[in-house]
Parts: C-alpha cells; sequence; structure tokens
C-alpha cells in the first residue's frame, strides 16, 4: 500500500529515476553540501544541464529526492488491519508503533536526507522541507487517529508519536555505522509492554 501520490511515481521517465536514485544515494552518503551536480550527473549518466534543465538547481532537486522518497515509502495491509482489528487499546498503540516502524525502517536513507536537509540547507530551504515532512507525518497519523487518537495517548499528538519513531530509526541507523554492530533499539517498539502504555 503506498500512502502518497503513487501515480506520480509511475509517470517519472528513466531518466529521472536515474538522476533522483543518483543523487539519492550521494547526498545520502556526502550531504548536500558535500555532494557536487556532476557527481551526480557521472553517476546517473548524463549531462549536467539536464539536470538545471529540470530541477532548476540544487536545492530543486533536493526537494525532488526527498518527495520522491516519501511518496514511495509503503506499508503492508496485514499491519493495517491488524491496527484495525485490535481488541485493547494497549494492543492498537502496540500495533501502531510497528505500523509506523514498518513504514520508516527501510528508508533510512531517506531519514538521514531529510537530518542532512535540516542542518546544511539554507534558512529559506527549510520551510519547503518541513512542509513535505510534515505532510507524510500528518497522513501516517491520519491513518492511527481512528484506531488509537484520544486526548490520554502518552504523546501530546499522534504527529509527534510518528516523528519520535522517525529519530529512533535514524538514530539506531547512525549508531550502527558509528559501532560497527547492529542493535537494536526499535525492539521495544515492535514489542512494546503494557506498563509503557496509556491503556483505555
Amino acid at each position: 500500500m503506498y500512502f502518497m501520490k503513487r501515480a506520480k511515481l509511475a509517470e517519472q521517465s528513466e531518466l529521472e529515476r536515474r538522476i533522483l536514485n543518483a543523487a539519492t544515494g550521494l547526498f545520502a552518503r556526502f550531504g548536500y553540501r558535500g555532494t557536487k551536480t556532476r557527481q551526480i550527473a557521472c553517476e546517473a549518466q548524463v549531462n549536467e544541464v539536464t539536470i538545471y534543465r529540470r530541477y532548476g538547481s540544487k536545492h530543486g532537486l533536493y526537494c525532488a529526492v526527498i518527495e520522491s522518497g516519501l511518496e514511495s515509502i509503503e506499508v503492508s495491509e496485514e499491519i493495517l488491519a491488524r491496527l484495525r482489528s485490535a481488541s485493547t487499546r494497549v494492543d492498537a498503540i502496540g500495533h501502531g508503533w510497528k505500523f509506523i516502524w514498518e513504514a520508516l525502517e527501510p528508508k533510512r536513507e531517506l531519514l538521514r536526507l531529510i537530518q542532512f536537509g535540516a542542518l546544511e540547507m539554507s534558512p529559506a530551504m527549510v520551510p519547503v522541507l518541513r512542509s513535505k515532512v510534515l505532510e507524510f507525518t500528518d497522513l501516517l497519523a491520519g491513518h492511527l487517529q481512528p484506531h488509537i487518537g484520544g486526548d490520554d495517548l502518552p504523546f501530546s499528538s499522534l504527529r509527534d508519536m510518528v516523528l519520535l519513531v522517525a529519530a529512533i530509526v535514524a538514530f539506531e541507523s547512525s549508531m550502527e555505522r558509528l559501532l560497527g554492530e547492529p542493535i537494536t533499539l526499535l525492539s521495544c517498539l515492535q514489542h512494546p509492554s503494557e506498563s509503557s502504555m496509556i491503556s483505555a
């Protein structure tokens, strides 16, 4: 199940996919400032002029990469079905954790791009990045609202719940690279204990 504009993804040309794939990998590895458009052009096997013609600037390309990454996020119908059929509030929140985790964990590269963008892009571009991220988090929160929404959540909002999981996924990825071994911070989110939740 795709959350965002699946039709738009299908309309991407092979050229666009090559450019966006190359840009995603290089931006995620070297950051926004550390990546040059000529590197992206070389990796994608296109003329650098083509990038500027299609995206206008490196800022424009970076935002296109973020948008494309958000549009490609998916989650299984099985998780949604479990969320809908949860018999208790605690179970629903537990499946909510799983729902967010499954959507974001495969997109660690994308989360790094968002981090780099927040730290490295010019102040004028931050609102553009913010609007794309909040559109996505609000969409995820909207899927959760009918099942675990309410005034007694252990979070100030469902958006905060989504952002918390995103932060943990991004942190886990960074720590694994630093330590050189896998860590399991997300296990507590996949199997939350009743004592850590506020039940109805």
